[in-house]
This record gives structure tokens, sequence and C-alpha cells, in this order.
């Protein structure tokens, strides 16, 4: 007799595993476990078997039994379709946790078997029957016994026959008095039908994760359903969505592939299903959402401080050491940028490969405040900047005995006392003259249909006084030259808009101080806008008649002989 302390009651533990799944039909299994170790103090009084498909992922009861039941036979499955099963204990106290079987189910004809049925005998002998004994014959003369069975008896399925091997049965029924005469079979050739493959063995293995491509791996599936494996169809899902879509077919000895084509940071669920000439099994999926991204990383700062040296009038040297980290895959080349420090935009100086750790910044204004950076790029992409601390101003500097220093300049005019001389004096009591002419060359891009892009570099002498500007201007075809526009000494890069399309056009640049103007710096050849893409004959155009010495179309008259391109 057990004792049991008031109070102390608990839920039964688990039946104890493996849940065995035996006797597999296209309509039923045989399920069969052992009692829980733990009954929780107080005695099991049952047994709770569920079952899930695994389409729907719910689970439903298939039965409740008594604590002295251990096997159940779970019938009016479909066949084909996967589900899984557990069993639970229960006492007075509740519901213990499940045993559940440790893969999916599929239901279906046994392979390799014969069922065999009959009807009792017509006469007993006079004595009740009490049993029957199934024989079996490979050539209908040496007989062994496969099974004795019980009288209520009336069907029999012989399990692991050789497909294609002859075989004769015989049933004889039995009584007190003995074995009665045998029915015999004909002889059955057993034959497995055909039917869809079991999904392949798991796991679905993701390996080799790059920033648009994955590849999956698997295994032949357990059961090829009675017919060869012709192949697989692979297919993906995005997480976004709810239908998977085809990536490839592959033939039967395939059992890896590259995925290619996917979106970086993206999540993909991906399936394989296994084929033969019945059809496909069930998909072999991942169980987690997979996200294709690179192996490597931007590379990290490049190791500071960033110097500047050898600063001019209108430039600077900066120069600096290379990440501590370059990601993983080699660092291509170094972007440098610059900045006045009343903006808050950056503008590409230039760039550098990856051996090269300095950079001459040109093309700065005198007496402005400027910052600098040096950015680090991989097949990745950008790292993050290094910067200047301190602000740099470009100044001329001023030279004596003693050596060089910074330079003064008076913004009012000096007027010299004997006529003739020129009106503008430094401070260092050179004379000032107008600034050389602009860098060449005046390079044009972005040529659109009524637009071009004229850069330049600032002049390499500014004469002794500060630019205020320059001056832009065009000439269309043989006509006189026409101002553009007048913009600040900072800028180098100049949108020229309202082109004609298609004629001929010249550009010219001028840098200005307060003594004057340059010499112009032209573009070379002349520069014609037009469209990047074909002209069409006219908009949405429809020929409506054809006359004697013309075309009519809707906007639009023809003589015959005009040339529509």
């Amino acid at each position: 007799m057990q004792n049991y302390q008031l109070g102390s009651e608990d839920k039964p533990s688990a039946p104890t595993g493996p849940l065995t799944v035996s006797d597999i039909k296209e309509d039923s299994v045989t399920l069969s476990w052992q009692p829980s170790e733990s009954d929780g103090g107080s005695p099991i009084t049952g047994y709770t078997i569920e079952k899930c498909d695994t389409k729907r992922m719910t689970w439903s009861k298939v039965a409740d039994v008594d604590e002295n039941t251990l096997t159940y036979p779970v019938q009016k499955l479909i066949e084909g379709q996967q589900y899984l099963f557990r069993v639970s204990a229960a006492n007075a106290e509740g519901q213990g946790k499940p045993l559940q079987c440790e893969k999916d189910v599929t239901p279906k004809k046994p392979p390799d078997s014969v069922t065999l049925t009959w009807s009792p005998p017509k006469k007993d002998g006079g004595s009740p029957i009490q049993s029957y004994q199934i024989d079996l014959s490979k050539d209908g003369k040496t007989w062994e016994t496969l099974d004795t069975v019980d009288k209520t008896m009336r069907k029999y399925t012989v399990k692991d026959l050789q497909d294609g091997q002859n075989y004769f049965f015989r049933i004889s029924a039995i009584n007190e008095i003995g074995t009665g005469d045998s029915l015999i079979s004909e002889a059955v050739v057993p034959k497995r039908p055909v039917g869809v493959p079991s999904k392949p063995a798991p796991p679905l293995e993701v390996t080799d994760i790059q920033k648009d491509s994955v590849t999956l791996q698997w295994q032949p599936p357990e059961d090829d359903g009675g017919s060869p494996i012709t192949g697989y169809l692979v297919e993906k899902r995005d997480a976004k969505k709810t239908k998977f879509t085809i990536v490839e077919r592959v033939g039967k000895v395939t059992n890896n592939i590259q995925v290619r084509n996917l979106i970086t940071g993206s999540e993909y669920f991906f399936s394989v299903k296994a084929e033969n000439k019945a059809g496909l099994s069930e998909p072999l999926e991942t169980d987690t959402a997979i996200i294709p991204k690179s192996p490597y990383d931007k590379p990290s700062s490049p190791v500071g401080p960033l110097e500047v040296s050898d600063v001019t009038k209108n430039s600077a040297t900066v120069a600096w050491q290379p990440p501590e980290s370059d990601g993983g895959t080699p660092i291509k080349e170094y972007i440098i940028e610059s900045r006045p420090s009343h903006k808050s935009s950056w503008a590409k100086a230039g760039k550098v490969d990856s051996q090269t750790l300095t950079f001459t910044v040109r093309g700065l204004q005198e007496g402005t405040d400027y910052h600098f950076r040096v950015i680090p790029v991989n097949n990745e992409g950008q790292g993050p900047a290094l910067e200047t601390t301190d602000v740099t101003k470009p100044m001329r500097k001023i030279e004596n005995e003693a050596g060089s220093g910074e330079e003064a300049t008076i913004d009012t005019p000096v007027v010299p006392k004997k006529p003739a001389v020129a009106k503008y004096f430094c401070a260092t009591f050179k004379r000032c003259i107008p600034p050389s002419e602009p860098v060449g060359p005046l390079k044009t891009s972005d040529i659109e249909r009524t637009s071009v892009t004229l850069n330049w570099e600032a002049p390499e002498h500014d004469g002794g006084s500060p630019l205020t500007g320059y001056l832009i201007e065009k000439r269309e075809g043989r006509k006189p030259w026409s101002r553009v526009d007048k913009v600040g000494p900072e800028v180098t890069t100049y949108k020229v808009k309202n082109l004609p399309e298609g004629s001929e056009c010249y550009f010219r640049v001028t840098a200005e101080n307060k003594v004057g103007s340059s010499k112009p710096l032209e573009n070379e050849q002349a520069v014609v806008p037009k469209s990047e893409f074909g002209k069409g004959l006219c908009n949405k155009a429809s020929l409506v008649r054809i006359l004697y010495d013309t075309i009519i179309l809707h906007g639009t008259i023809f003589p015959i002989g005009y040339e529509m391109t």
C-alpha cells in the first residue's frame, strides 16, 4: 500500500518513451508507450492520445484510455498526409506533459504485402471453431506456418514479402478435435503500389550565406514511394509573402544548390520536395527565416590623427594611417573630402588607391576655414570617416630675413600721388594684379537635352588679392558671348540650363578679384545639348491621310520626301 503526503500531489510526468509508431497502413497506425516514471503522488487514471495534421499544426484528441492500456490503434487517417502523435498521462490533479513521437508519420499502404480474407467453414465438425492457421509457400509444395489467429479474425496482412516473388497461401480452421482441410490460394505476386515519395531526409541545411545567395543541402528521402526518385523541386518564400515560388528543378543525383538573386537583408524560407513518377512529396522546409548578408564588413576608420601640412593660399596636404580592420576584404581606395567651416555639406576633393596615405587638396579659398576627412572603401562599401579636429585656413606666407609669416591685405584702394600707377597695393608693398586664369581643362559633364555641367579648378595665382568670384559665359554657334551667371569664389562647378537642344555651344569661365579679371578658360570643343534617348517623330501622332504631295499626322504635316527620323 502506497502512502501519500497530504497536499503533495502533482500531475504525472510524461509517459516513458519512445512513442513507437508501428503497423503503418494507408488509414491507420498503432501507437505504443510505457507508463510514466512518476505518477505525481496520485494514481494515474488514464492516458490521452492526440494527433496533429502537420499542414494545420493543430492538435486534436483521438481517444482517452484507462491506466492499463499502453497501445492504441489510431484509425481514420488520410493516406499520404503527415501526422504527429502524442500521449499524456492524467491523475486526479490533471493531465501531465505529453510524450511525442520523434518524427512525423505518413499513413500508406504497407510495402510488399498481401492481405488475405476468408469466411468461416460451413461446418465446424461438431465442435466450435477455436482459431485459424495461416501458412505460406513459395512453390505450393513446401509450407511454413506464419501465424495462428483468433476465431473472430476474417482478415490478415502478410508483410515483408519480396517484390515479384510467387507466393501461395492457405487457411485452415482449428477446433478441439484438430485442423480441418485447408483453403489454398492461387499464386500471388506482390507488387508494391506506386505512391509519392516521403519528403527529403531532414534537416534542410543552409550554408555559405552571402549578401545575395545561400547554398541549400539535403539528403534523399527514406522512402521513394515504390518508384525511383527523378529529381527535386527547390522553392523559396519571402517572409512577407504567403506563397512559395520555384527556384529550380534539379536532377536525382543533386542534393545541393546555390540559390542566387536574393535581396540583402530580406528574410527567406526555403523548401525542397522529392519527385517520382507519381508526383511530389511533402516539402522539407527550413525551420527559421534565413537572411542573406555578406560575410564581410565595411572597414573601420583610418587610424588618426588626420594630419594637415604644407598649407598654401589654395591647398593643403592631409596624411593618415590605414584602418585597424579592413572588414575581412582588402581596402580598395580612400576618398578625401573637404568643407568650409560655415557649411555642413562635404565636397569630394579626390581619391587615392589603398597604398597611398597622403593627398593634397587643391582649389581652396584663401582665408577660409576648412575641415577635412578621409573615408576608407572596400567591396562592402564606405567605412566611418577620420576627420580633422581643428580647422585649417589657407593663407599666403610673407617672406623676410627671418622666414615666412602670414600675409595681410587691405580692402580699401591706395591712391598714389603719381598718376598712371596701379590703384591697388598689397601689404607687402607688391603690386596687385588680376588673377591667373582658372586651372583647366574646362570639363563638361551630365550633358542633357537643355543643360550641361561645367567643372574647373581655382587659379594658381590670385594676383595678390583674394578672388571675388567667377564669371560664366556661353556662345551659341557663331553668336557673340553672353553672360550666364556670376558665382562665388568657392564655387568650381556650375550647371548651365535653358540651352537650345541640338545647338553647338561654347563656354568660358573668368576668375575675378578686386583688381580685375583673368584671361578666360574656354572649352576646346563645342558641346551639343541632347537627350540621352533617341528623338521621336512626334508624341502620340497617328497617320491620318496620305495626299498627293503630303503625309498628314496628328499635330504635324510633312511634305513628301521629308526625312522623318
